[in-house]
């Protein structure tokens, strides 16, 4: 069975067209079906924006993260800072309580021994290197820090 459209020509006049039945369904649906995927292209565009698009809500909530992990560094960086300082402090202790002592005894190689690992932990810590940054006095024993390592532990 042949169907009769009409069709619009290049100069404006509507002609009559005999098609095929089951085209003229497909022509009719034509526009229908290019507006529902326009309509569904839209649809996902607005959603994909919408899930680009960081609300509020969502705005606060990452904010408060980043702010409990830099609290988290902080705090770590802090405790750093403190076992640094009480090692050097210890060191500088050790050290002086050397010279209260006499060499050779019992209590003066512990205070060495002492004052020496304070030493090797920092020079540890800070990648010290021998003889520029420190060395080992000849009269006591003890690590003891040039110039140049006080200048990198300070």
């Amino acid at each position: 069975m042949k169907a009769t459209v009409m069709q619009t020509t290049a100069e404006g006049k509507s002609i009559p067209v005999k098609i095929a039945s089951g085209e003229a369904g497909w022509i009719a649906l034509g526009p229908l079906l290019l507006f529902v995927g326009i309509a569904a292209g839209a649809i996902a565009l607005i959603y994909a924006l919408s899930k680009a698009i960081e609300t509020p809500a969502e705005k606060l909530k990452r904010l408060k993260k980043e702010q409990e992990e830099l609290n988290e560094l902080t705090e770590k960086a802090n405790e750093e800072w403190k076992e640094f300082t009480d090692t050097l402090s210890n060191y500088d202790v050790a050290l002086k309580g050397l010279s209260e002592l006499t060499k050779g005894t019992e209590a003066f190689n512990e205070k060495l021994k002492e004052a020496n690992d304070l030493a090797k932990e920092l020079i540890t810590k800070l990648s010290l290197n021998f003889l520029e940054d420190y060395f080992y006095d000849s009269g006591t024993g003890a690590i003891i820090f040039t110039k140049s390592g006080k200048d990198k532990i300070s």
